[in-house]
């Protein structure tokens, strides 16, 4: 029988998402099912993204209780953070690749720091999360010889390379063109279907119609549920 934990990914309690002494997000209670698509939406500065940090264990959870991927983020260690990035995968607005390393290199390098050894299983792995992402003709590039939007289906083949139960996506479109942020929004769509959990933080309301998930707002230091009614009154074009 299925406990709780076994089917949800991302689990927060009465918590409260601090910036130092600072509350960005008060006692605000989330839960991310397996498979899940869920957008995160909200102005700028509203907390998305340290809520996502939190998430991640980049900031601290000093108020209240969560959990992600099995790990409880109140009594993370240090030691322990590199464990749970292995388990979730994380896309940023500005790639963040490696720009003195090749596509490949690039991804390697993640490979080595979370404990792969085996070199034809690292070479065969690059290999297939780079055919999911279309961009298998690019391995020995730079990433100064790539696009915006090519960089950044490099950053989601980074994601993905230990096959991670969630990916937490923090405005992965915000610098691309519209035609190839849908293009990127497809390829997320297309992962989630796989059985990927996908938290998409993001500022483009037209991927709410696109592809309609569960959507919260971040709004005057509250994390609130946006029904599809509201989505298509507040979003209508």
């Amino acid at each position: 029988m299925d406990t709780a934990q076994d089917l949800y990914v991302v689990s927060l309690e009465n918590a409260s998402i601090m910036q130092a002494d600072t509350v960005i997000l008060r006692n605000i209670s989330l839960t991310v099912h397996k498979g899940e698509f869920l957008y995160l939406i909200g102005k700028t500065g509203s907390g998305k993204s340290s809520l996502l940090r939190t998430l991640y264990a980049d900031l601290s959870l000093t108020k209240g209780k969560g959990n992600v991927v099995g790990f409880e983020l109140e009594n993370i260690k240090s030691k322990q953070v590199p464990f749970l990035r292995r388990k979730i995968g994380i896309v940023f607005q500005d790639f963040q690749l490696f720009t003195d390393r090749s596509i490949a290199e690039n991804l390697l390098f993640v490979m080595e720091a979370t404990g792969w050894q085996d070199k034809e299983k690292m070479r065969r792995r690059v290999e297939w999360v780079l055919s999911e992402v279309g961009m298998t003709r690019f391995m020995s590039h730079y990433p100064h010889q790539l696009s915006g939007g090519e960089q950044q289906r490099i950053a989601i083949a980074r994601a993905m390379i230990n096959s991670p139960e969630v990916i937490f996506a923090d405005e992965p479109t915000g610098n691309l063109d519209p035609f190839i942020a849908n293009e990127i929004h497809d390829l997320f769509i297309k992962i989630n279907q796989s059985g990927t959990a996908i938290v998409m933080a993001t500022h483009n309301h037209a991927f709410l119609k696109r592809h309609p998930a569960k959507v919260l707002v971040c709004d005057n230091h509250e994390l609130k549920s946006v029904d599809k009614e509201e989505v298509a009154k507040r979003f209508k074009e």
